[in-house]
């Protein structure tokens, strides 16, 4: 058996996303039964909605902005460090 036939059935790679799928599409079930449960209005499902991916967007931008100032200082100190052996 080649090598690549032989890797192809070693792979499982697959498995963690099928596991992940699996367990998104049973949260969304849980989450549709608890909201016919409880007959939550389509309204407040839509605005809790909005804020979860305003949640999400404000806490990539306070990520990219941490990265941004990490990445300054970072830059700031090999500066520093070269200026500091050159000299």
């Amino acid at each position: 058996m080649r090598r690549t036939e032989k890797n192809k059935e070693n792979n499982i790679s697959y498995f963690p996303s099928s596991i992940k799928l699996v367990l998104v599409v049973a949260l969304v079930g849980v989450l549709v039964w608890a909201l016919a449960s409880v007959t939550v209005s389509f309204g407040w499902v839509v605005v809790l909605f909005t804020f979860y991916l305003l949640f999400r967007l404000i806490w990539r931008i306070i990520k990219l902005i941490v990265k941004l100032i990490f990445s300054i200082l970072l830059l700031l100190l090999l500066i520093s460090l070269t200026a500091l052996f050159i000299l």
